[in-house]
């Protein structure tokens, strides 16, 4: 029963019911999308106890407390700054219970069963799309410059490409996952990969097709590799959406009658105009703070900062309704504080990378790639899309690699600490023979003294120094690694 629920949260995180509003009409949709909520509220709250008396309203976990912290400044900032508090309260609950829930699927299930579970969301969204292709094909497609295109679920063909991907990825840690624990693989199983890769074809998405092959290449080249490398995902991420900004906003610029010479279009789509915009409001107004978090575009005096900028008939001024990139569209909500938590949040799981085990680290390090692409054009702040979701899974798994190892190793310390006190409880009547094999070297001048290297088991008797560190430097040692 409790794997049905999670299947059908995560379907509606994958992007269901979508376009199928159309047949089921917008009251449908809305029962599903709180039915949604409900199942995950329950879930997360009924795996804090076995009994009624001990269930609670939120477990937190130590190894988590990074992301309470940001999730608690998203929190009050918004709550200081909007005046609108319905509305806001509504999207900071989605984005509360969209990260317990979250933390509750790391916590509840290894990465085999929580994959296990998004393949079968995933098939069941395929089934009914091959279905829609067949009788309903104009719920799943629609014209793109003059084109039919693949859209699935979603408005457009970039949104369906992008969870297509994100499909593809799934399966293939799955089978990794069962070729080395020697599981049954179904015909069905092998059968949805061309599957999705074929409908991620037909949405004319190249960007998100070269993304997959390349993360099937390096999934691939890990796999097989002897000495394998694990690479900080969360510092290339900082590095490379602040990098691209700055290419974009300046050396693009620079290029641009030559990209105009041979037909390229230098704003990417109209989106530096945007981006330009939005610096430009936020450097007048709320630079620290945001507007609240998904409230920049729902807030009039930012509104019409933001449209100041373009013509009454521009596509920006008319239908323009997110920032088009990830950090962009954090600093409009949350503010420079709020940007650089985030980037704190994905800088310090970088410490639990290097203890993640071979497949954990392919699926983390592959959706990054698909996750910081996507947020270079796209905004990826909505709490109900899978990409945001599955960010904060990702960044769990970091999060609790790192903190089971100092748990493992603190634990130790605490063994030796209480291995040398039960040392030094020993009296001499305990053990007389280990204190006459003592006393026989107690009066060895200096120079008949052997050296540790000449005789390292009578070494400890002798030498100044001690051989042993203490627990206290044991704790500064474990605390200097982990920074």
């Amino acid at each position: 029963m409790r794997n049905m629920l999670t299947i059908f949260a995560l379907m509606v995180f994958l992007g269901f019911p979508g376009n199928f509003s159309k047949i089921i009409g917008g009251s449908a949709v809305k029962m599903i999308e709180y039915l949604s909520f409900a199942i995950q509220f329950i879930l997360v709250m009924m795996a804090s106890g076995d009994e009624v008396k001990s269930v609670k309203l939120v477990s937190l976990y130590p190894a988590y407390w990074i992301m309470y912290l940001y999730v608690f400044y998203l929190i009050a900032d918004s709550l200081m700054v909007v005046s609108n508090k319905k509305t806001v309260i509504i999207t900071l609950v989605h984005l509360l219970l969209t990260v317990m829930f979250s933390l509750w699927l790391v916590e509840q299930f290894d990465l085999e069963e929580m994959l296990e579970l998004v393949y079968s969301a995933q098939l069941v969204i395929v089934g009914i799309c091959l279905i829609c292709m067949v009788i309903l094909p104009k719920v799943v497609f629609y014209t793109y410059q003059g084109a039919k295109t693949f859209c699935g679920l979603y408005a457009n063909k970039n949104g369906c490409a992008t969870e297509l991907s994100f499909g593809i990825l799934v399966q293939l840690i799955l089978l990794l996952l069962r070729v080395r624990n020697k599981k049954k693989i179904s015909i069905v199983f092998i059968a949805m990969i061309p599957l999705q890769f074929g409908m991620l074809l037909l949405c004319k998405a190249a960007g998100a097709v070269f993304i997959t092959i390349a993360c099937v290449g390096y999934s691939l080249f890990y796999s097989v590799q002897k000495k394998k490398q694990k690479l900080p995902l969360g510092f290339i991420f900082i590095v490379v959406t602040i990098g691209f900004l700055i290419f974009a906003l300046t050396v693009l610029q620079i290029l641009e009658p030559f990209l105009n010479s041979i037909g390229k279009d230098a704003s990417l789509t109209g989106r530096v105009p945007i981006w330009n915009q939005v610096i430009k409001v936020m450097q007048e107004s709320h630079t620290m703070t945001g507007y609240g978090y998904e409230m920049f575009w729902k807030t009039d005096s930012s509104l019409r900062a933001f449209r100041s900028g373009f013509s009454k008939y521009s596509w920006a001024y008319n239908s323009c309704s997110n920032s088009h990139n990830t950090i962009m569209e954090l600093w409009c909500n949350t503010g420079l504080i709020g940007v650089v938590l985030y980037y704190f949040m994905f800088f310090s799981a970088d410490r639990g990378i290097k203890h993640l085990n071979d497949e954990q680290y392919i699926f983390c390090s592959c959706f990054m790639v698909l996750f910081t692409v996507r947020a270079l054009t796209e905004r990826q702040t909505d709490p109900a899309t899978v990409y945001v979701m599955m960010s904060f899974v990702a960044l769990a798994m970091m999060y609790q690699a790192h903190y089971s190892f100092m748990q493992s190793k603190l634990k130790t310390a605490r063994i030796y600490k209480n291995d040398q006190q039960t040392l030094a409880d020993v009296t001499r009547e305990d053990v007389p023979e280990w204190f006459a094999f003592q006393s026989k070297f107690s009066n060895v001048s200096d120079t008949k003294k052997p050296s540790s290297n000449q005789n390292s088991q009578f070494a400890p008797l002798w030498d100044d120094e001690p051989h042993e560190k203490s627990f206290e430097q044991k704790m500064r040692e474990l605390e200097e690694e982990d920074w």
